[in-house]
């Protein structure tokens, strides 16, 4: 494996938001699944904050407030403890 991919792929992983645990009644994990994505998609923007090799590169990410409107809207309940 490339070591840019290696360095890539680790930095994506770190940087992944909580998103919180999600219920609904009668919910499935399929749909909680299918829920979640669509819902990070709708929430999801770039930004343009850092530099690599000194070109501005984008990174993705997700509004939580939009997020957990979208979550809402849908239905679930958040059952944790954590902002929104």
């Amino acid at each position: 494996m490339p070591v840019w991919l290696a360095i890539g792929l680790l930095l994506v992983a770190g940087c992944a938001p909580d998103l919180g645990t999600w219920t609904k009644l009668e919910g499935t994990p399929e749909a909680l699944n299918q829920d979640s994505r669509e819902c990070q998609q709708d929430a999801r923007y770039a930004s343009y904050d850092h530099l690599m090799w000194g070109k501005p590169m984008s990174e993705l990410h997700i509004d939580l407030d939009i997020y957990a409107a979208c979550m809402r809207d849908r239905g679930y309940q958040r059952v944790d403890n954590l902002p929104p």
